[in-house]
């Protein structure tokens, strides 16, 4: 997990939803809430409307997966979440701008009639299967550089189906490097970088003064070290080994 204030973000993406589901159910609701968030924030513009319907009706699902299961309760619920919540919540902007408001309403109270019997596992696993048809979820992807001389930047794609792979362009199909199983260690590195703006203020300032120094007594300025002005670059590193 990586946390920023009281954000909680899971980064070790599971394998198998549904191992995940029988193994860690808490972790699982959690990763459904997070995978369902991150889909609707992308805002897919060419999404099918069909399957964005469906995976609102999963997600409504989903946030009623404790109220009892009575058929009366259907019309409450998506009144509430209408009223109080909003559909946006549930579905791409790009898709309510698309449809018509009357017709959207009537699409997702038909299709949470049919969700709504769902047992949790079964709505889950359905929810992340539709999902995987017009959204990646399961991978994430970095802006790098590769090499030490080159500097050649790449896309770094990094999940559990595809392991440690990168692209060049857009078009190219991905290139393993490694799957998971085959990493014994990982090493960070601080490379040296330029001088901050504070230090090269202060580097600034120094010079000046040295050249006031060096107008005004020629001797004093020749009997400083200039190892000792000199600006060096210090590289921390370290190892994780895994």
């Amino acid at each position: 997990y990586s946390s920023a204030a009281s954000d909680v973000y899971k980064r070790q993406i599971p394998k198998s939803i549904k191992e995940l589901y029988e193994s860690d159910r808490t972790t699982c609701h959690f990763y459904f809430d997070q995978v369902k968030q991150d889909y609707i924030q992308s805002n897919i513009p060419n999404i099918d409307h069909d399957i964005a319907v469906q995976l609102c009706c999963l997600g409504i699902r989903h946030y009623y997966k404790d109220a009892n299961q009575a058929t009366k309760e259907q019309k409450q619920h998506l009144e509430y979440i209408e009223k109080e919540i909003g559909f946006s919540n549930f579905i791409p902007k790009s898709v309510i701008d698309a449809i018509k408001q009357k017709k959207l309403k009537e699409q997702i109270r038909a299709g949470y009639k049919k969700v709504y019997s769902y047992s949790e596992q079964e709505y889950m696993l359905k929810f992340f299967d539709l999902l995987r048809t017009q959204y990646t979820f399961d991978q994430e992807q970095f802006i790098v550089t590769l090499g030490t001389g080159w500097n050649i930047p790449v896309d770094l794609i990094i999940g559990q189906h595809i392991g440690v792979s990168y692209v060049t362009h857009p078009q190219a199909n991905p290139t393993k490097v490694t799957d998971f199983l085959e990493i014994e260690r990982i090493t960070t590195s601080v490379l040296p970088t330029s001088l901050t703006k504070s230090e090269q203020s202060n580097s600034s300032k120094s010079n000046k003064s040295k050249e006031s120094t060096s107008g005004a007594s020629p001797e004093k300025s020749n009997s400083k070290d200039p190892k000792k002005s000199a600006s060096t670059a210090t590289c921390n590193c370290s190892e994780i080994k895994t």
